[in-house]
């Protein structure tokens, strides 16, 4: 039924394409490898699916070669294959005209249909080639109801076919106007302190302690913490680390009501992979009151608590299967129903309501604000504390590192300690799958604030300032591995930074080929932007950042976790209760002598913190 294309690369940067079981005219001389990109698969409901439209850049790291594989030279064949020599390489796959609009033929009792699929694996990937060895190299698309998967190699890279019903992306974030009506900030605050058995204080109570700190003493509340309540050389800080002090946003203190909800959130990828908590539960919230530049943020992360421990993460099983029966719920307003009554009222099985001022700090789990009404733009993180103080206290950005702690002739009391810090956490940042980065730290080299200045968390500037003796220790742990200090400052600016993932970090060159994507007008999701739903309806619309990495990073996730052996369910049963390993596709080498990887990894593949991104 197929023919097959044959490509022969002979020499760096250049192709030969050929047909059938035609040979290259010339001989290849260097010890070689195969590379087969197969082309079709069959699902589950006996459709065949053959991609389109789409080229393969292959290339070396060091681009002693480079070459491109084209779908559509033959498109009714079932792979293409090239002959590369042995060596590391890069795979990046793109829509034939550059842009994320994959498409597949899908033939179906004698019927072909073209269908739309989007990408939802790392665009780019690196692989080596070794003689007569295999290389596995990954790639899936989703299309209609049904998830498409490239497989394994030498680089031979097999498609397997997955079907699901419904809409993938409501299994992770709701985003629909409709949905979201009726969810306030006052409610969801007020749910928290209720579920938590706290009487002591409203909702209110915890907006205005969120919202004065943004102020001098006295404040509106004199009794509230103020940002000049710590300071530093006589200048107001956190931790250390200045803090803008007042700004636009204490004016907010009246304005509890003038918030609207922008999203659920389903961040199960956080849990742990022992099982030691279920990853968080989110809510945002937008406000455009005309104050300054007329916006703010609130974003509300409840830290789950595991209802059976003894189960380890299957325990957690009861929150994927109720965010993943929303997929099938066409109604936007039952879906969110579902939703404020799971978040707010009633939890799912034995997991109680998202929302419990318990799941909202110190151990675990925060609100942090986005900060537009003062310039320059920032984000800050607080945490509930225990009763029965309750109130939320300003504190560190978690995984944000002050930047001058980069240069070591910057003088910073801790400056030492925080790069070692820095070099320990190397190994988080080793994958060329941006959805898996991070780069925790140590408490002390947390800073007050993330503001968007362009410099303060601009960690390679900082870097390039010093005496060039952390260049080097950065460089020797990394050597062979294609990065260099450089790429590691700016991975960690993206990973770690709030700021760098927002806004600064957009395209910046991350090593291996590898870019930063860029965000929504700086947010992930925009109050000012309304766009039609997967299944129809108006959602505030995400960025492409979310829409290419993260989100189907999280759908993916959340299959595997779905797809592994459910385990216990509550009392007793083995520890690790039948966990799928974390889900990382597209790692990349190792970094040399850097921390071996322990088994205190989240589902989503990213390192175990107190208080996540």
């Amino acid at each position: 039924m197929f023919g097959v294309l044959s490509v022969a690369l002979a020499t760096a940067c250049s192709s030969n394409h050929r047909r059938g079981g035609e040979k290259a005219e010339a001989e290849v001389p260097f010890e070689s490898g195969n590379l087969r990109l197969a082309l079709s698969a069959t699902g589950a409901s006996g459709a065949l699916y053959r991609l389109r439209n789409a080229r393969f850049d292959v290339r070396q790291d060091n681009f002693g070669f480079f070459s491109t594989l084209f779908t559509e030279n033959d498109p009714l064949s079932s792979t293409l294959e090239a002959t590369l020599p042995v060596g590391n390489f890069f795979i990046d796959v793109f829509a034939d005209d550059f842009s994320q609009n994959f498409s597949l033929d899908k033939v179906e009792g004698g019927t072909t249909t073209r269908v739309n699929a989007r990408l939802v694996s790392p665009q780019s990937q690196s692989f080596s080639i070794s003689t007569n060895q295999e290389t596995f190299v990954g790639y899936t698309f989703e299309t209609n109801g049904e998830v498409v998967e490239f497989g394994q190699g030498r680089l031979i890279i097999d498609l397997a076919v997955n079907e699901r019903n419904g809409e993938p992306r409501r299994t992770v974030m709701e985003t629909g106007l409709d949905a979201l009506s009726g969810l306030t900030l006052r409610g969801t605050l007020d749910a928290a302190l209720s579920n938590a058995g706290i009487g002591s204080v409203v909702g209110e109570d915890v907006y205005h302690a969120l919202i004065d700190s943004y102020d001098q003493s006295p404040g509106r509340d004199p009794g509230l913490i103020h940002c000049d309540n710590e300071n530093t050389n006589g200048q107001p800080s956190l931790n250390g680390f200045p803090l803008a002090c007042p700004r636009l946003e204490g004016q907010q203190f009246d304005n509890l009501d003038s918030w609207f909800p922008l999203a659920f959130v389903n961040r199960l990828d956080l849990a742990p992979s022992d099982g030691a908590h279920c990853g968080q539960q989110r809510l945002i919230f937008a406000n455009n009151q005309p104050i300054g530049n007329g916006r703010m943020f609130i974003i509300v992360e409840a830290q789950i608590p595991n209802p059976s421990p003894e189960c380890g993460v299957s325990a957690c099983r009861p929150i994927a299967e109720f965010w993943s029966s929303l997929a099938t719920v066409a109604d936007d307003a039952e879906r969110g129903q579902r939703l404020t009554d799971a978040f707010l009222v009633s939890g799912t099985g034995p997991i109680g309501p998202f929302m419990n001022a318990a799941n909202l700090g110190p151990n675990g789990g925060q609100i942090r604000t986005n900060n537009f009404n003062s310039f320059p733009w920032t984000l800050r993180e607080f945490h509930l504390q225990a009763e029965p103080a309750v109130l939320p206290i300003p504190t560190s950005v978690a995984e944000a590192p002050n930047g001058a702690l980069w240069n070591d002739l910057s003088g910073l009391p801790q400056g030492e300690a925080c790069r070692q810090s820095f070099l320990e956490s190397l190994v988080n940042l080793q994958s060329d799958n941006l959805a898996v980065l991070a780069f925790p730290v140590a408490d002390e080299c947390e800073d007050a604030e993330s503001p968007n200045d362009f410099f303060r968390q601009d960690h390679a500037t900082h870097l390039g300032s010093g005496s060039g003796d952390f260049i080097n220790q950065i460089d020797a742990q990394v050597a062979g591995t294609g990065l260099n200090a450089f790429d590691i400052a700016n991975r960690a600016r993206f990973a770690g930074s709030c700021m760098g993932c927002h806004i600064e970090s957009g395209g910046a060159n991350l090593g291996r080929g590898v870019s930063a994507p860029f965000s929504n007008d700086f947010v992930q999701i925009s109050e000012f932007n309304i766009q039609t739903c997967a299944g129809g309806g108006s959602c505030f619309a995400t960025s492409d950042m979310l829409n290419n990495i993260f989100l189907p990073h999280r759908i993916n996730v959340l299959d595997n976790f779905l797809q592994s052996d459910p385990g216990c369910s509550g009392g007793g049963g083995s520890a690790d209760g039948g966990a799928p390993p974390p889900f990382e596709p597209g790692a990349g080498p190792l970094l040399r002598a850097a921390p071996a990887r322990g088994p205190q990894r989240t589902l989503g593949g990213q390192p175990v913190v107190e208080h996540a991104h």
